[in-house]
């Protein structure tokens, strides 16, 4: 009988324990959780654009997308922004459907001020929305309350959707990229994998 190795009872006991097995570094949901069964969003909640009230479904526009949930009070939501907005340029002008939007949620600032923060952020080119209260409401019922604040989650929150509004794949925090460093948005493997989404 071969003698188990070191990674094998590491990866037998991560199991048992329920821990998700190491992700290899090529695997394009590298930092993500895969969504269990048909994971919706509320697609029938309401954002307000800046152009007027729409449904969450319809600001999606039928793309892909990466939705970040931001405030302007939390600090990891805007260490990211500069990086996603730069991410989604690049998706823009290769072309690809996929983009990254940004829903202000749980947050005691206006849109119009929101945007300006992402402006000082360099980050002015990400479409921004904010969420109604029903919004807030349903991604609480998604994602959980925070233990900090029930009226609301934790944050940041990432949620990886398809073109028909269904959740892919989520990540809670700043998404780590190759190499375990907060890269996420910046890395090559990054843009390959969101380009490619449908």
């Amino acid at each position: 009988m071969a003698r188990p190795t070191r990674r094998s009872v590491i990866v037998a006991f991560a199991t048992l324990a329920g821990a998700p097995a190491a992700v290899a570094a090529d695997d394009p949901y590298r930092g993500w959780t895969r969504a269990r069964g048909d994971s919706a969003l509320p697609l029938d909640v309401h954002v307000d654009t800046g152009a007027g009230m729409q449904t969450l479904g319809a600001w999606l526009g039928g793309r892909p997308a990466v939705l970040t949930l931001w405030a302007t009070w939390c600090g990891p939501c805007l260490a990211e922004k500069p990086a996603q907005a730069r991410m989604d340029r690049r998706l823009a002008a290769y072309g690809s459907r996929a983009r990254i939007l940004a829903l202000q949620i749980y947050d005691n600032v206006d849109l119009t001020r929101g945007r300006a923060v992402l402006a000082r952020l360099g980050a002015e080119g990400l479409t921004n929305a904010a969420a109604q209260s029903d919004a807030e409401a349903a991604f609480i019922r998604l994602l959980g309350a925070s233990e900090i604040d029930g009226a609301r989650t934790s944050m940041p929150w990432h949620l990886l959707v398809d073109s028909n509004g269904r959740e892919l794949a989520r990540s809670l925090g700043l998404m780590r990229g190759l190499g375990r460093r907060y890269t996420y948005f910046e890395d090559d493997a990054t843009f390959a994998f969101l380009s490619e989404l449908s």
